[in-house]
């Protein structure tokens, strides 16, 4: 098991404060490791970066080489699953000042 040290003496975290949280997040961690057997649970990142589909990675770089072949700029727009991505392009597309133009505009 991997071992991490930190030195909390300027930090204001005691021993003690850290040993409240522990039940806590050991439950978490049985419960992430639980719903991980789940695949309409979105956890598949805990196993990361040994165990990923190898034939989708390879399909994304097949995808990337193509894109570098056949283009001079690639635009990518959004951030993930966030909807500030959407968001993003709404704005791009419609004007701050919709409501005020005409509809004959």
């Amino acid at each position: 098991m991997l071992e991490i040290k930190l030195n909390l003496e300027e930090s204001g975290v005691t021993p003690k404060l850290l040993g409240e949280y522990k039940e806590k997040v050991e439950n978490i961690h049985k419960d992430l490791h639980r719903r991980a057997a789940d695949e309409n649970d979105f956890v598949g990142w805990l196993d990361l970066p040994t165990n990923y589909d190898k034939d989708e990675f390879r399909r994304v770089k097949e995808a990337a080489k193509r894109i570098n072949n056949d283009s001079d700029i690639l635009l990518v727009i959004g951030i993930g699953g966030s909807y500030l991505g959407a968001r993003a392009v709404i704005d791009l597309f419609t004007s701050s000042f919709d409501s005020m133009i005409s509809k004959e505009r």
